[in-house]
């Protein structure tokens, strides 16, 4: 114990009423249970982990922190006062019945395996059990904090923010370098796919992480968006292959009403009902003009083409009645 009083003073105590007041602090929270207070330091200090063979019936790691000596059980509540900016690694390693922690706004890091414990095929001593945190901050400030590999449990837990205003957060970066989705501030368990705002920009996200891997397009609220490498930009226009078939894309949406003209990697293709389709040979009308379209493609060749009993005179893909002169045939094709 000597070690630890160097660091921190700690106060195990035992009430018999919930009261959750703003703002949050270490002064105006109180739980049932066993609770808990980490006062008086700056930075609380990484420990290790120790193999124990004795008190389990199978291989059990246990943080040399020092709550196995205060009792471990009966712990439910931590509360972390306002002035600590780090939680050590391991540092409540085990504790599997603490149910809810009180973290100031002044942590801006938390260690490997903080909120974590042993788990084997027939037992759980992790803090599992973890469901609230009462956070003394807003979720901007959240964002900032970075947390070490091994806290599932304190990042899918309920954060309780002190400051409630909106936020244009969604994203937060996580230890395995994964920009995870944080709906509301919350960690997202969810494993359909979205489309979020995120600090005024859209990011596709999978599987509750932000895919930056896909590109093609995502129905969202009954509108398709083209998606380029796991970002949605309204400025953007091309053609893309989804499903085996060409759609065109224009602000950065599929729409169906669009039939026009687009030119795409120096080629023009004839587009109809937001699509390109390779059969169409036909004269179509864009910018009141008569354009010549073969195979779905504006034809810039210089020939004739007969459409609807009448014999049109092609050149640079515009189509025309108008024609006087000589023409030349070569094996029956205009030369």
């Amino acid at each position: 114990m000597k070690k630890f009083f160097s660091f921190a003073f700690i106060l195990i105590l035992i009430v018999s009423s919930v009261v959750f007041l703003k703002p949050v602090s270490a002064e105006s929270t109180s739980f049932r249970g066993v609770t808990i207070t980490i006062l008086n330091t700056d930075k609380i200090e990484d420990y290790e982990l120790r193999l124990d063979t004795y008190n389990f019936p199978t291989e059990v790691y246990l943080s040399t922190s020092p709550w196995l000596e205060g009792g471990i059980y009966a712990i439910k509540h931590v509360i972390i006062s306002d002035g600590i900016t780090r939680i050590g690694a391991n540092m409540f390693y085990g504790l599997y019945n603490v149910e809810s922690v009180v973290l100031p706004k002044s942590v801006t890091s938390i260690g490997d395996n903080a909120f974590w414990g042993t788990v084997t095929i027939s037992y759980d001593y992790s803090c599992k059990k973890l469901k609230d945190v009462y956070y003394g901050g807003s979720i901007s400030d959240r964002a900032k904090i970075s947390v070490g590999i091994g806290n599932e449990h304190l990042l899918n837990a309920i954060w309780h923010y002190s400051d409630e205003s909106n936020s244009d957060i969604t994203l937060m970066k996580e230890a395995d370098g994964k920009w995870h989705y944080y709906p509301n501030g919350q960690r997202s368990k969810k494993k359909t796919a979205t489309l979020t705002n995120h600090k005024g920009k859209w990011f596709y996200v999978e599987n509750g992480v932000w895919n930056t891997e896909y590109t093609g397009l995502f129905k969202y609220k009954n509108k398709w968006f083209y998606i380029k490498d796991g970002k949605w930009d309204s400025s953007t226009e091309t053609l893309t292959k989804y499903n085996g078939k060409w759609f065109y894309i224009k602000n950065g949406k599929w729409d169906s009403s669009i039939t026009t003209l687009f030119k795409y990697k120096g080629k023009t293709f004839y587009i109809k009902n937001g699509k390109w389709d390779s059969t169409v040979t036909k004269l179509i009308k864009h910018n009141s003009k008569l354009c010549y379209v073969k195979s779905g493609k504006l034809c810039k060749d210089t020939t004739f083409f007969e459409y609807k009993d009448k014999l049109y005179y092609i050149k640079n893909g515009i189509a025309t009645l108008n024609f006087s002169g000589k023409i030349t045939l070569k094996n029956g094709k205009l030369v």
